[in-house]
């Protein structure tokens, strides 16, 4: 695999980032093998912050994030299935796996921050679409393009995300409350709606979730 990253910061409060990734390029079309799609993603996205300074309002962000990941990337054949890129059966490179695109809006803003944002709350709206195809890491590795109807002269295409489609719309609330290092409370909540749900077809969903976790450092009691 090939990787790389990169961060710019063209002036003060904006960061433009991105990150890219090839599992398997194919440079030569000579044999049915060489058909195979090509296997990448990547990520690209921007974050500004004090998007509302002009109204004298400051501790704000906007982040924007666009995620494609192709079909079959970071899986492999089932005979070499130890290089499938899982962990515990759940997906080690990206969470959502492969064989998806997504976009994810993110607006926060700190409220009543006090001395280093001691003992001050932030509030986050987030909206995520994404459409997610058939298949995953953990399922078998198809070669659509060795079918005997497949010759190099046609070549080989298939749309993404490949397979029936499912696709979600999710908008969540968080709300993080920051006592101080040793203490803050985060919750969030969402509301996720789905069609063609777990790729079945015509298939909907909706469902809320919502979790809660507490941070507390020990360390000063065993000190």
């Amino acid at each position: 695999m090939v990787y790389a990253d990169l961060s710019f910061y063209p002036v003060k409060n904006l960061n433009f980032y991105g990150e890219f990734l090839i599992d398997d390029w194919q440079v030569s079309r000579q044999t049915k093998g060489d058909l195979e799609p090509n296997e990448y993603g990547f990520i690209v996205g921007l974050r500004y912050a004090d998007l509302f300074k002009f109204l004298n309002v400051f501790g704000s962000q906007i982040q924007i994030e666009y995620t494609q990941v192709r079909n079959r990337t970071y899986n492999v054949a089932d005979n070499r299935g130890y290089q499938k890129y899982l962990r515990f059966r759940r997906p080690i490179g990206h969470r959502l796996g492969n064989n998806f695109q997504s976009f994810e809006l993110w607006i926060s803003q700190w409220l009543f921050p006090g001395g280093g944002y001691r003992n001050s709350l932030n509030l986050t709206l987030n909206y995520k679409f994404v459409e997610r195809g058939e298949g995953g890491i953990e399922k078998p590795f198809d070669e659509p393009w060795m079918a005997p109807e497949v010759t190099v002269e046609k070549g080989y295409k298939e749309k993404f995300p490949y397979g029936v489609v499912e696709t979600t719309h999710r908008f969540g609330l968080n709300v993080f409350y920051f006592y101080s290092k040793n203490f803050n409370i985060n919750f969030e909540l969402y509301f996720s709606t789905y069609r063609n749900y777990k790729n079945q077809l015509g298939e909907r969903h909706r469902e809320f979730s919502f979790r809660i976790w507490f941070f507390f450092n020990f360390d000063k009691w065993y000190r």
